[in-house]
């Protein structure tokens, strides 16, 4: 290295610098890869992901509510209120079906799917037996006001006799 000219230190040491650059670039490439690659995947796979896990939240708190809501009032509007929201998380499990089939990194959210419909699947068969049992409430009721009418006019009948009798025996 003593004995090289000054210009050929000089153009081997700009070489260096030139070759350290192009190494950094091509770290810089590819760590911008990587970064485009995993902000890609973000935002296809994983944001799609908690927008279908909030509106299936969603729909099932509001369901749960207007169900509270039918079983203290026994108001139809409340009852089908919680079919109108048991079809937008129908349609939220649907959107969840779609982006698990076409996401490659979401491997447990198929499975999540599967248990959300088996407990939908429950829950609805307990909406239905809450209406079951609503509308024989209803005919229960029914059938005891008839019974309370009869009750009412037979014991008016039965007073009028005993006062029409106390009249006849003073």
């Amino acid at each position: 290295m003593k004995k090289m000219k000054l210009s050929a230190k000089i153009g081997l040491g700009f070489g260096l610098l030139i070759f350290i650059a192009l190494i950094l670039g091509g770290m810089s490439v590819f760590n911008m890869k990587n970064a485009a690659r995993e902000s890609t995947k973000l935002a296809r796979e994983y944001v799609p992901e908690v927008d279908v896990a909030a509106r299936i939240r969603g729909a099932s708190n509001r369901i749960m509510y207007a169900m509270r809501g039918y079983g203290f009032t026994e108001n139809e509007q409340y009852y089908t209120e919680a079919l109108q929201e048991l079809e937008a998380m129908n349609q939220a499990v649907a959107a969840g079906d779609t982006l698990s089939k076409e996401a490659q990194n979401l491997q447990k959210l198929g499975g999540r799917l599967e248990e959300i419909r088996k407990a939908k699947g429950e829950y609805q068969a307990a909406m239905e037996e809450t209406r079951r049992i609503v509308g024989e409430l209803d005919a229960l009721r029914a059938a005891l006001d008839e019974n309370a009418a009869k009750y009412m006019n037979a014991s008016a009948a039965f007073l009028e006799d005993q006062n029409r009798a106390f009249k006849q025996e003073l």
